[in-house]
């Protein structure tokens, strides 16, 4: 399920672009992990192995993991794999022989399809004297990781997690420290927290976005990665054509010698309500929609989302149950639901600090 809301936000350029104001509309995607469960495949109960339950699996199937370390596996179909207990199942890219480089974990999910992934914990290789940005986590259709962690198996990690074109990824309380995380596609983040890596004598971005990619995050903590003998990295790195849309985020260049920007590169880049902790002073803008939810998605449970924006402005919320990205002409922010395939939850006017509560 995607929750958008909408309230009108003026346009400001930034990155080379023109600052004319203009009222659009803008939006804010919500992901929510609540569909029809089908069967339940325990490992390893039922089934020994993870890759032994996916075989078995149609879309739609939970992989529920009992606690444990398990080695990396590759998946090309949209299921549920849930820990049993969060943050008690580690999915182990790391690898002694031949190379220290690590094992890659493939997510091909087929059209129509969504792979969610729910509690587990992905273990990266330690980072080294050299930018080792694998093994990686391929990303390609639509994805959820929602309440995951991704570190190195050391203090730092390495590693790269790449969003495909033409794919988009939806991040819910995620806390990465060490991979790169790398955009071709799309992606959406809510109270996520993301720091780049910390390779010796190279800078490397936390995030960063290629020619067409977008992202949309809210209550966020971007953190470029730290090197002793080169410039800090940024939080966030960007090129011609990528868009990029940040509320209520706090974006952070790393430590290093010299200076540099938290944000840089030649893409747009819109913040709104944003603390920036660098010396560029980027320019923001007021009215960007930041939302967040109150806990996971329990079926039978109340469920609560927030949206805030600028105080008295109006907000309307629109859910679908489908995870898209559809952009508008009229929207400066990419829109989270078509308006042919979803449906009013909820209008009104923020209160006089800006809260929506839905």
């Amino acid at each position: 399920m995607t929750d958008s809301a909408h309230s009108p936000l003026p346009r400001c350029g930034r990155e080379g672009h023109s600052g004319e104001m203009r009222h659009l509309i803008a939006s804010l995607s919500l992901c929510v992990v609540a569909t029809a469960q089908g069967t339940v495949r325990d490992v390893p109960g039922t089934f020994a192995t993870i890759p032994l339950a996916l075989a078995a699996s149609a879309p739609g199937d939970v992989v529920e993991i009992a606690g444990g370390v398990y080695p990396a596996f590759d998946c090309s179909v949209g299921v549920t794999l849930r820990a049993a207990v969060p943050g008690t199942v580690t999915f182990d890219l790391t690898s002694v022989l031949p190379t220290s480089r690590g094992v890659p974990m493939h997510f091909v999910v087929p059209a129509g399809q969504t792979l969610h992934v729910v509690g587990v914990d992905f273990r990266f290789p330690a980072a080294t004297l050299t930018p080792q940005l694998e093994p990686r986590v391929d990303v390609v259709g639509r994805a959820v990781f929602e309440q995951c962690q991704l570190a190195g198996a050391g203090t730092a990690g390495s590693g790269r997690v790449r969003i495909a074109t033409g794919s988009l990824l939806h991040l819910q309380n995620v806390a990465a420290t060490g991979p790169l995380l790398d955009v071709e596609g799309a992606v959406t983040a809510t109270q996520c927290t993301w720091q780049g890596p910390n390779v010796l004598g190279f800078t490397i971005p936390a995030v960063r976005l290629a020619a067409g990619a977008l992202l949309r995050a809210s209550g966020c903590t971007l953190s470029g990665g730290s090197s002793s003998v080169q410039i800090p990295a940024p939080a966030l790195q960007t090129v011609t054509g990528a868009s990029a849309w940040l509320v209520e985020c706090t974006v952070a260049v790393g430590s290093g010698l010299g200076g540099n920007c938290a944000i840089a590169g030649s893409g747009l880049v819109e913040l709104s309500r944003c603390v920036v902790l660098d010396s560029c002073s980027p320019p923001q803008v007021p009215n960007g929609i930041a939302a967040s939810r109150q806990g996971p998605v329990t079926s039978g449970a109340v469920f609560r989302a927030d949206f805030r924006t600028a105080p008295l402005l109006p907000v309307g919320v629109h859910a679908s149950f489908e995870l898209v990205s559809v952009p508008l002409p009229i929207a400066v922010q990419p829109v989270g639901a078509p308006p042919a395939a979803s449906f009013q939850v909820a209008f009104g006017l923020a209160d006089a600090s800006g809260a929506f509560p839905l």
